[in-house]
């Protein structure tokens, strides 16, 4: 964590930046969510670090982890499809291994799907939040006196 600017040690592209819609939380306009061939429409999507893993509209996530399987086997994550969310024209895409979390417990590793449904306030509308699970692929820059945030390939 770097405050008051960035490490350009720690981007392997350009920050691209996104100006805030919604002074409430980092909210920016996006159009979309795809998972595979599978696309839904969306209002926004919130950057939150205070959330772990991609947190979609009840409704949305439902539709697009159709024929996910209920437990998924940790040796065929490669095998999920991606996932992208459409922001200013640009597609910010994860892998598999982005957003399915591999948690060890007991000596005994899981995989586990790291998005789940929640239904958000309807003034969001179609909305994500975006947690650590794509923070973790994407440098985030949250700029708070141009109230942009910006993403580059961490």
């Amino acid at each position: 964590m770097v405050l008051g600017g960035v490490n350009p040690e720690y981007a392997q592209s350009a920050f691209t930046y996104y100006p805030v819609s919604l002074k409430a939380w980092w909210t920016l306009n996006a159009t979309s969510v795809t998972v595979g061939a599978k696309s839904m429409s969306l209002n926004t999507v919130i950057v939150d670090t205070g959330t772990s893993v991609i947190v979609g509209t009840s409704s949305i996530v439902t539709a697009l982890t159709a024929g996910f399987p209920a437990t998924i086997n940790c040796t065929e994550i490669d095998s999920l499809p991606n996932l992208s969310f459409r922001i200013g024209g640009q597609d910010w895409v994860l892998f598999p291994t982005d957003y399915i979390l591999k948690e060890t417990i007991l000596g005994q590793t899981q995989c586990v799907l790291g998005i789940i449904g929640m239904d958000l306030p309807s003034a969001l509308g179609n909305s994500f939040i975006l947690g650590d699970a794509f923070i973790h692929k994407y440098y985030t820059h949250f700029d708070m006196a141009n109230a942009r945030v910006g993403f580059a390939l961490a």
